[in-house]
């Protein structure tokens, strides 16, 4: 079991929090000899799919279901296998590396007009979307300030349509820990050229493999990836929160 502070988490909500990620063989003990619901006032746990006997005992102990995230690799050498049907969508599209401030700052404006919408905290009653924006533009401030992820903008035509980002894991490995289509333009089916930047940049920077971690809420973007690339589900896991001291 792996307990991290999330002090990030705080900032947002104003309420101490911590992020549990369980190993598949751990058990409800660990979570009791942690002590967590005299440290903390909110806590996420992670449980891996398959590990069921936790999951009905964190019920018990007031943990509410929000969903399940699913950790795919793609192989970024596979580009020239892609049917060739669909590059003809990529007409028009065109991305950037950002490196100035008002650049990040026209992304932190999109993503602060409710452009995630399927994300748990949007979804969760107890926070009714209160805070889902504000938590995205936090993070994405954080990793743009700490210089480790790198933040790029697509372009179609000459207007700014998305984003996605990209973070070194290893020497050929990269994780794409946010990205998506402004609001603007969700219903043009924008996101192939995205997933496709996505691999195009991983695959020029030498990398090997892309990772990302989808939400089950998400639908449409697990259907659309299955559809055209190939990759792997690694791990799918069960989050779960629980309100200890709430508002």
């Amino acid at each position: 079991m792996k307990l991290v502070n999330t002090d990030w988490e705080e900032k947002n909500t104003g309420l101490k929090t911590c992020e549990i990620i369980f190993e598949k063989e751990d058990k409800y003990q660990l979570y009791l000899d942690a002590n967590i619901e005299e440290r903390y006032d909110f806590s996420v746990i992670k449980i891996p799919v398959g590990n069921l006997g936790l999951v009905h005992q964190m019920e018990d102990a007031g943990y509410r279901y929000l969903e399940n995230q699913m950790i795919i690799s793609f192989e970024v050498d596979q580009l020239g296998k892609v049917d060739l049907k669909w590059q003809r969508f990529l007409s028009g599209f065109s991305y950037f590396l950002i490196t100035e401030g008002d650049q990040i700052n026209s992304i932190l404006k999109e993503v602060s007009n409710e452009m995630f919408e399927n994300d748990r905290f949007s979804l969760d009653p107890f926070w009714a979307g209160r805070i889902s924006s504000l938590r995205y533009v936090n993070w994405i401030k954080e990793m743009y300030d700490k210089r480790c992820t790198q933040f790029y903008i697509m372009k179609k035509n000459e207007c700014d349509v998305g984003f996605f980002s990209l973070k070194t894991v290893t020497k050929q490995i990269s994780s794409c820990p946010i990205a998506g289509i402004y609001k603007k333009y969700k219903s043009h089916g924008y996101f192939f050229p995205l997933a496709w930047f996505w691999l195009k940049e991983s695959n020029r920077r030498g990398d090997k493999k892309l990772i990302a971690t989808i939400s089950a809420n998400n639908k449409p973007i697990h259907s659309f990836l299955s559809k055209v690339f190939s990759f792997r589900v690694d791990e799918t896991l069960i989050v779960m929160r629980k309100v200890i001291r709430g508002y």
